[in-house]
């Protein structure tokens, strides 16, 4: 158990580090190649040795600027690491899990030396002709498979689904018996994309595949050009099935809710091991009150960014390890909101930081069922509310507004001081105000007021923060949403 867990250690902090890595910070790159070194004996044992050498080598490449696409590459470095992350972690076999191309550790996935599909040789006992058959009978294939996915779309068909999945299924069989690494990657995702009750929702994407599969048999067929890559849009594939994942998990926890089922059931509980998250969870969150209030202030600090980011990263990653699905799935969508104002694609504005605020809330609350599971033995029920809240977080990430949201302008309280505003709405009283700023006053290095209430548990975060912007003669958001004790 100490060994699993130590190379769990070890996964999760090789994915934390590759997340907040900068191509141009070749020593934190450096401290990336050196973990996936240190990692190979471990993965030897475990059959990916393959794998994490190839990791470890392109990690080289990107800080010798051997690359074409640095950002593409360590890209497929992290992809490498999440699944390692299945393997170490949840205990998936290797056999079951799908490695990006060219760092495959399964054998036959390549071509020789690693040459593009086009540039391959064809596998013992398969000659020219027997690949000419298949690509002759390629284009009725994709289109029964635009067939299928069109009439799935439209009527939810059970036969064209069934269709769908044979089509693909026997697909990736004759691609993996002629050798076409990619073609059968491209068909084993998107057969995680379509499994179970799948009634549409992915039909761009799949005809998309469609047109990459069209577009690679015509270059076998010996037309000019070569096939795009397939890594962006196998990746795409993977990011619909997560959050397909995801949406699946606050569904059942809608249902389990109305009926206030457990979601711990005690033969399945490690209490040391739900202890430590407890408190290691409760350490994290406050400090995201605190980091959040700074940007609050000052929406361009990157590094109280990234380490709200890394909070929302750290909690989701234990509460994975430890079966806690629902609170695995809060801290993943924040982290998806967090990620994209990292990465600039979405502005830092008040919606962000009040719905970041309220997930901060609801996981408190989340998290504060387990800590009353383990002093009482009453086990923590589904939280109501997480479905509504986690639908509040993709419109905010899909740069929208969630429909609670009102806007009320606050040019009277512009210039107020922070604890007036606070206490002409409610959020302290006067006597209450009085007593946080006496204790400022005996502190040796003064915390700003805003931290300090927070701090002593005087006022909510998410209060003081549309007060400072109150303050600042800026248009307050007020957001009607509560998360449900």
């Amino acid at each position: 158990m100490g060994r699993k867990k130590a190379i769990v250690g070890q996964v999760e902090a090789l994915a934390e580090a590759l997340v907040l890595a900068d191509l141009t910070d070749l020593q934190a790159l450096g401290e990336v190649h050196t973990q996936l070194e240190a990692m190979k004996k471990w993965a030897k044992k475990a059959g990916v040795l393959n794998a994490v050498a190839a990791a470890a080598d392109l990690v080289e490449k990107v800080i010798l600027a051997d690359v074409p696409d640095t950002a593409q590459a360590l890209s497929t470095v992290s992809e490498t690491v999440s699944v390692l992350q299945a393997i170490a972690r949840d205990g998936r076999d290797p056999s079951e899990v799908s490695f990006p191309l060219g760092l495959t550790p399964c054998p036959g996935a390549l071509g020789e030396e690693g040459k593009s599909p086009e540039a391959m040789t064809l596998p013992p006992g398969v000659d020219e002709a027997i690949l000419s058959d298949f690509l002759s009978r390629q284009d009725g294939v994709l289109q029964d498979l635009e067939t299928s996915v069109l009439a799935i779309e439209k009527s939810n068909s059970k036969h064209a689904l069934d269709e769908l999945r044979r089509l693909i299924h026997t697909l990736k069989g004759e691609a993996a018996l002629l050798g076409l690494g990619d073609v059968e990657h491209l068909c084993h995702d998107i057969e995680e994309t379509i499994v179970g009750e799948y009634s549409g929702g992915a039909a761009d994407l799949l005809l998309e595949a469609k047109d990459w599969l069209a577009g690679k048999f015509a270059v076998l067929s010996g037309h000019k050009g070569s096939s795009a890559p397939v890594e962006p849009l196998i990746g795409r594939l993977r990011e619909y099935a997560k959050s397909e994942k995801t949406a699946q998990v606050v569904e059942e926890a809608d249902a389990a809710a109305k009926t206030y089922t457990p979601i711990l059931q005690p033969e399945e509980v490690d209490q040391t091991l739900l202890g430590e998250f407890f408190t290691e969870a409760k350490e994290h969150l406050e400090s995201a009150d605190v980091t959040l209030l700074r940007l609050e202030s000052n929406p361009g600090d990157q590094e109280a960014l990234n380490g709200v980011f890394r909070i929302f990263h750290t909690v989701k990653g234990v509460a994975g390890f430890l079966g806690l699905e629902e609170i695995n799935a809060l801290a993943h969508e924040t982290e998806n909101l967090l990620d994209k104002t990292r990465k600039g694609e979405l502005q830092f504005s008040p919606h962000v930081l009040d719905v970041t605020f309220d997930c901060v809330d609801l996981l408190k609350k989340m998290i504060g069922g387990l800590h009353d599971f383990l002093t009482t033995d009453e086990l923590p029920l589904v939280q109501e509310g997480l479905s509504a809240q986690i639908s509040r977080i993709r419109s905010v990430a899909a740069g929208g507004v969630p429909e609670d949201v009102q806007e009320q302008a606050s040019d009277t309280a512009a210039g107020k001081k922070l604890g007036e505003i606070l206490v002409e709405k409610g959020a302290i009283s006067e006597q209450g105000l009085q007593e946080v700023l006496e204790g400022q006053k005996q502190e040796p290095a003064r915390r700003p007021l805003g931290e300090a209430l927070v701090q002593d548990r005087k006022v909510a975060a998410k209060e003081v923060a549309q007060a400072l912007r109150a303050q600042r003669g800026k248009t307050q958001i007020l957001t009607s949403a509560k998360v449900k004790e």
